[in-house]
């Protein structure tokens, strides 16, 4: 028969204490979520530190004290 042997079903619970060890208390798509705002934090401050490398003058700081000044 099938169910001889040492063949073992997974279950619903298995599943959980398997996820729960891996993740915690966050679902895996919890955590997928973050990865991704992660990677487009990364992407977004090395893309901010290129631009002002390339352009020390024009700091975020310096266009905001320069643009209500006249």
């Amino acid at each position: 028969m099938k169910g001889d042997g040492e063949y073992k079903r997974k279950t619903k619970k298995d599943k959980a204490r398997r996820n729960e060890e891996l993740y915690g208390k966050y679902s895996p798509k919890h955590v997928r979520m973050q990865e991704e705002l992660l990677e487009k934090r990364l992407q977004i401050n090395q893309s901010v530190k290129v631009n002002d490398n390339e352009n020390p003058e024009n700091n975020r700081h310096n266009n905001k004290k320069d643009k209500y000044k006249k």
